[in-house]
């Protein structure tokens, strides 16, 4: 038998994923299709032309194992362009009339910009099969030790976009750039000070990454272009109920606000990332109502920055919040405790409002952000000082009923359960006494009441069931929404991080900066340090992930965590001012050390 290369792999069978759900094909021609069987998704049925950036990894004969622990075959940079909507249903795949009727009415939800060719990287084990590869190496069936494995992923993405001239900044020089595609299809940035005459640019004033970007927006792309390219091949996972990330980090007056939200409201084309995917959800959730008018499916939105170790919810007047793990190991943010009537004490998690409509979510974000905290930069007087996490989340008015009845079930639980501990502290101090010598013995005139005790426990027990009774009652509204629309739950996380400005700046510019802004900027480094080695381990595969190195990271734990193949991208915004040569090479020193991490094989 031909000993198989890593071409005739990928093209001998359709790959199936996500429990047969999902298929795509590549041919040995370069064109393919792919299929997806969840009736939220925006590709349901396309054709796409495909070629490998590295074309001699193809023709490699990888060595085979047939062992129980996958090995990697290869990691191959494929470029994807989508050429046609809709494609020949997969063998084996039959839809009723009604599903091929909903194929055809979600056809012109297409964006232009998904026709845009896009790198994907795909990853080829060997491995944990039930017959010996040379035998049997057909499409994958299903994860686990009963079948090939492998996985088609996007890495973690670095774009890097950069921001138009303002007039006071048009005599001063732009940035000399140059951005150089690599094998790998990653592309590296180097930047340049004007040199002025008769010298030559010092070392301080020329540097280069190394080829970690995905991509580069010039001045004159728009948002929608940034939109199609970072946001659009990630929402497919968000209606499937999976939680993806977009972080967005640069110096202050560099764009950030102008991507993440955008400052006209009205123009399309000049939508932030964030408003521009609150349309697309609640168009797709739309289409999706008209078929479940009985409990409608909306975008729950959550806004809050993050500021040391505390967070301040900017849907409720900046309430301050407490970032903290429980028992479980979950993360939680939580308000102050209040004190209700008969001893029952509520804490309140960051407040969820419930948006069935788009204008709905553009009032509430906006209203939200306005209360964003700013503080003294190094280049504006007004600056973010903080992270602001805007968390958009799939929701039906059931799920947050039931989210509610969990709260007050707890605050229920919390007298009963302090009356058990109270009840158990005083038995126990009534049946010892203080000897002498300063140490303690039974007391002999009194008889330990067990029966008073074993009375409150069981009252606290009976208390604890009620709160277990109301989370299975959560988890069941998944397992049966769920069953008819996969995308309850799906999240689009957006974390604004700090100025920075703040990061690493070993430059004079700091003397404007109190004590107090000095030490905002420390904590600010611990956070973006502790990102980069999260997105580090997690492409690495390391068993511990260090979660716990600062409050950001403990805050995104249960996102990054939410789904094994969930994508998450940055996008760097700079500045080709000269007069800001030093802020811009923060910036992507940053996303080079990030870009580098999260592509680490």
């Amino acid at each position: 038998m031909k000993t198989p290369t890593i071409s005739s792999i990928l093209a001998a069978e359709p790959w199936y994923y996500d429990d047969d759900r999902r298929c795509v094909k590549f041919r040995a021609d370069g064109a393919g299709e792919i299929w997806d069987g969840h009736e939220t998704a925006f590709t349901l049925g396309a054709s796409f032309d495909w070629r490998a950036l590295n074309l001699t990894a193809l023709n490699e004969e990888p060595a085979i194992t047939t062992g129980k622990t996958a090995k990697i075959l290869a990691h191959l940079s494929l470029e994807i362009t989508l050429t046609e909507r809709r494609c020949p249903c997969p063998e084996g795949w039959n839809f009723d009339e009604k599903t091929l009727e909903r194929i055809r009415m979600t056809t012109p939800s297409f964006r232009e910009g998904a026709f845009q060719p896009k790198t994907f990287t795909v990853r080829l084990e060997s491995g944990r099969f039930a017959k010996p590869f040379m035998e049997d190496h057909g499409g994958v069936k299903k994860f686990g030790d009963q079948a090939h494995s492998y996985a088609l992923w996007l890495s973690f993405r670095v774009f890097t976009r950069w921001r138009g001239i303002t007039p006071a900044e048009s005599s001063q020089g732009e940035i000399k750039r140059e951005h150089t595609q690599q094998e790998s299809a990653l592309t590296s940035v180097s930047i340049e000070v004007p040199s002025q005459r008769g010298k030559l640019p010092t070392q301080k004033q020329v540097w280069t990454s190394g080829s970690s970007m995905t991509g580069i927006f010039e001045m004159n792309d728009s948002n929608k272009t940034v939109f199609d390219a970072v946001v659009a091949p990630i929402l497919p996972q968000v209606l499937q109920g999976k939680s993806c990330n977009v972080f967005a980090y640069g110096h202050s007056g560099s764009g950030k606000t102008h991507t993440i939200v955008g400052y006209e409201y009205e123009a399309g084309s000049d939508l932030g990332l964030c408003l521009a995917t609150a349309r697309q959800l609640v168009e797709a959730l739309n289409r999706l109502n008209e078929q479940n008018a009985c409990d409608p499916l909306g975008v729950g939105v959550r806004i809050y920055e993050l500021r040391r170790n505390n967070a301040y919810d900017l849907l409720n007047d900046r309430r301050e919040c407490f970032v903290r793990e429980g028992s479980d190991g979950q993360v939680y943010i939580r308000g102050k405790t209040e004190m209700l009537e008969n001893g029952k004490v509520r804490v309140k998690p960051i407040v969820t409002k419930a948006c069935w409509s788009f204008e709905d979510l553009s009032r509430e974000l906006q209203k939200g952000l306005k209360l964003r905290a700013t503080g003294m930069s190094t280049v504006h007087d007004q600056s973010s000082r903080t992270h602001a996490v805007i968390e958009l989340e799939i929701v039906t008015k059931t799920l947050l009923e039931a989210r509610d009845a969990v709260i007050e079930r707890e605050s229920e639980l919390v007298p009963v359960g302090k009356h058990a501990t109270d009840v158990y502290i005083e038995e126990q101090s009534k049946a010892i006494i203080r000897n002498p010598d300063g140490g303690y013995a039974p007391n002999p005139d009194y008889q330990l009441d067990q029966v008073r005790i074993d009375a409150a426990e069981a009252r606290k027990a009976e208390f604890e069931a009620l709160v277990d009774l109301a989370k299975e009652h959560e988890s069941q509204i998944f397992g049966t929404t769920a069953r008819k629309h996969a995308c309850l739950g799906g999240r689009l996380v957006f974390v604004d991080l700090a100025g920075s400005e703040y990061y690493n700046d070993k430059s004079g510019l700091k003397m404007n900066q109190s004590a107090h802004e000095k030490q905002i900027g420390r904590h600010i480094n611990t956070d973006l340090l502790a990102l980069k080695e999260v997105i580090r381990a997690r492409a690495q595969g390391s068993p511990r992930i260090p979660f716990r190195s600062s409050p950001l990271t403990m805050v995104l734990r249960p996102h990054f965590q939410a789904s094994e193949d969930s994508h998450s991208a940055m996008i760097l915004t700079v500045s080709p001012s000269s007069s800001e040569f030093a802020a811009t090479m923060n910036t992507l020193k940053y996303g080079n050390l990030v870009g580098a991490a999260g592509n680490t094989k």
